[in-house]
């Protein structure tokens, strides 16, 4: 009797165990399950879009976007109200929202430049998104926006502005800050005709919606403070010192410090179109509990006090502020470095255009001792991800060559030179942070994209495309390629990418397959496509022919 109850104890007691055990282990699996990240990207361009989501998603986490046509592109404006009604319905327990604003309140970045959208409706917009906690308590919401740009010429602008800047633009920009700065030593006369040299309806339009941005902005600095914000980051292109963007930043960061937001709650960051993936960063490492330490290391020069094209401050203040904006913390100590940026600058402190003829493969002063610093710190055993920023809209040609050379290219952890210079060293930085938690060949994919883009593309078969599509009769040109061009520029851009990749990057397999589009009907973009089977040269051949 005694034996049959002890037996049916070790029975109960086993039982018990298992159970325990299977318990655990659910709460173990129910733990590693990854979030699903609701991302709405600034408009539906590649490096906007999926080039960004990809970075994240290599870690394992979901990203979802919604569906194309609800974004905006650089002709069609995006539905704010379906994005949101998209959000409401698909956000949940389980799940992190990041959204652009200027999706969410204008339709896309390139609206938000040139809208004539009622204030009350904007407003209405702003509390859609208050509202998404309020919905949905238990999703956070992170939210990235910019402040209206003020490019320096009507060239600049890309056609991104309303259609008088391309004529005025020169002007409006130069008045903007002049009206900006301490002007007392400046002859009056100078600046009447200045701004009588724009029709007064014109500038009536670039200061009324710039009054109205601002408030949209103040707005959503104001659910930051209630708590239906998680995390806010304010980007700003094209902001000379003392241009209106400047002045703007700094009114909108002088509210958020007076109603006590810190820099874990709200940050105006130089650059724009890489800070949708700084804040997914930001995300993943805060739900993984992940802060690395940054190194950040320049080229001999000028170094971290160069003030890039585009900017109007140190490159060295922007990638700090990069960092905070990561939830990682910058170091000065190597040893504790769990990622060395390693940043490209010329010894001058200038920046140049990469579809130049200085851009070539002829090493300058300080190019081989930074490839040497690399190389250092790789066969060191420090992660390294580079930001390109020698020249803007491309990489540098020389280093690329020489990493090439060296065998460097794969060892790396992120890198990119692409657009300006804060673009470039946000994208490193989170790529390189990434990189850390991934495995080589994820790493790899993500590291050809760039390559692909930024060295390949952009800085070395961009102009060639130009150059054939003017060649071609009928309408289309850099700017709009047209219907007629467009799978010419496409097909022959393709060829190009295939020759080059096949001469410089014969390392990474997938090269070979890389085909290109022009989503937004202009060269300066391409969706760079790694997989076999989207590429067919018949029409190419047929131009071709005694080109």
């Amino acid at each position: 009797m005694y034996c049959r109850s002890w037996g049916k104890i070790c029975l109960l007691m086993a039982m018990l165990f298992c159970f325990v055990s299977l318990t655990n282990v659910a709460s173990a699996k129910k733990e590693d399950e990854k979030k699903v990240i609701l991302y709405v990207p600034q408009d539906d361009r590649p490096i906007s879009s999926d080039q960004t989501a990809d970075v994240i998603r290599s870690l394992g986490y979901t990203v979802e976007m919604p569906p194309k046509g609800l974004l905006g592109d650089r002709n069609r404006n995006g539905r704010p109200e379906e994005l949101n009604r998209w959000l409401v319905e698909n956000g949940g327990k389980n799940k992190v929202a990041v959204v652009s604003s200027d999706a969410l309140t204008y339709g896309s970045l390139v609206t938000s430049r040139k809208h004539h959208i009622p204030k009350d409706m904007l407003l209405r917009r702003v509390k859609n998104i208050g509202r998404l906690h309020e919905i949905h308590p238990e999703m956070p919401v992170y939210v990235f926006s910019s402040v209206m740009r003020t490019p320096r010429d009507g060239a600049s602008s890309g056609t991104e502005e309303p259609e008088y800047y391309v004529e005025y633009g020169k002007t409006i920009s130069t008045y903007t800050k002049i009206d900006n700065a301490d002007t007392s030593g400046l002859d009056e006369s100078y600046q009447v005709a200045l701004r009588e040299g724009v029709p007064e309806a014109a500038l009536d339009d670039w200061f009324g919606r710039r009054k109205t941005n601002l408030e949209v902005s103040r707005n959503l600095i104001d659910l930051v403070k209630k708590g239906n914000i998680e995390y806010m980051a304010m980007g700003k292109d094209d902001n000379a010192k003392f241009s209106l963007t400047q002045s703007e930043s700094d009114k909108l960061e002088s509210y958020a410090r007076s109603i006590s937001l810190n820099k874990n709650k709200f940050q105006t960051l130089t650059g724009l179109d890489e800070i949708g993936l700084l804040v997914l960063t930001r995300v993943v490492n805060d739900l993984d509990n992940y802060h690395p330490y940054i190194y950040v290391k320049y080229a001999p020069g000028y170094g971290g006090a160069t003030v890039p094209s585009y900017s109007g401050e140190p490159i060295d203040k922007t990638i700090e502020d990069e960092i905070i904006a990561t939830g990682s913390i910058k170091t000065y100590d190597l040893k504790k470095a769990d990622l060395v940026l390693m940043v490209n600058t010329n010894r001058s402190g200038w920046t140049y255009d990469a579809n130049t003829p200085v851009n070539t493969l002829q090493l300058r002063y300080n190019t081989l001792d930074f490839v040497n610093d690399i190389q250092e710190m790789v066969d060191n055993g420090y992660h390294v991800s580079i930001g390109d920023i020698a020249f803007a809209n491309g990489a540098d040609n020389a280093l690329m060559n020489l990493l090439q050379k060296r065998d460097l290219l794969d060892k790396l952890y992120g890198y990119a030179g692409w657009n300006t210079a804060t673009n470039s060293t946000g994208f490193a930085l989170s790529m390189g942070i990434v990189g850390n938690r991934i495995s080589e060949e994820k790493r790899d994919r993500l590291l050809l994209t760039r390559y692909l883009d930024d060295w390949v593309y952009q800085a070395n078969i961009r102009q060639n495309i130009n150059s054939y599509i003017n060649l071609l009769p009928g309408k289309g040109d850099y700017l709009t390629i047209g219907d007629n061009k467009l799978p010419h520029a496409e097909e022959y851009g393709t060829k190009l990418m295939r020759d080059f990749a096949a001469a410089n990057l014969s390392l990474f397999a997938k090269a070979i397959d890389v085909s290109i589009t022009m989503p937004w009907d202009r060269i300066f973009e391409a969706n760079i496509n790694l997989e076999r089977g989207k590429y067919d040269d018949t029409v190419l051949k047929k131009y071709l022919k005694g080109y």
